[in-house]
């Protein structure tokens, strides 16, 4: 497993979810809403570690759950709908990512941080916040290191 193979999980994983219509993976300021067709993930890199004791790479991410927020008088009843949508959302990725047949991956966050809150982008939405972290086997192999004798 590697980084490239994690990050394809994690678009795999959103598109395989019904209510996922837009997956980007990259920093805050990249994302751009014009093209989104919400509800959207959006996956941040944050810090990561490798391990030669425990011998693993864990990549740590931020997951954002965002859908668009009405403006039209009934927005306080929306925001809620919202937020509590994307909750749902997020709750049901978590469990996609906790699936017993990923073997060559470890969900390292038993109890996983959530922020539920308004976001400005180009557009006004809401949504869910979590931070989890992707562990994978490093083997520290030297044979399998492209090295020159």
């Amino acid at each position: 497993m590697t980084l490239k193979k994690v990050i394809a999980r994690l678009k795999q994983l959103a598109d395989n979810h019904q209510m996922i219509n837009h997956f980007f993976i990259g920093e805050a300021e990249r994302f751009v809403t014009a093209d989104v067709k919400y509800p959207a993930l959006f996956v941040e890199f944050e810090d990561g570690d490798m391990s030669l004791d425990s011998r693993l790479t864990t990549f740590s991410f931020g997951l954002y759950f965002f859908d668009l927020l009405a403006t039209a008088s009934d927005s306080l009843l929306n925001e809620f709908d919202v937020k509590s949508d994307m909750a749902q959302i997020a709750s049901d990725y978590m469990a996609m990512l906790y699936d017993v047949d990923y073997n060559d991956w470890d969900v390292q966050t038993s109890s996983v941080p959530m922020d539920i809150k308004e976001y400005q982008f180009s557009d006004l939405c809401a949504g869910v916040s979590l931070k989890v972290k992707i562990a994978i086997r490093f083997d520290a192999n030297l044979c399998q290191v492209p090295i020159e004798n």
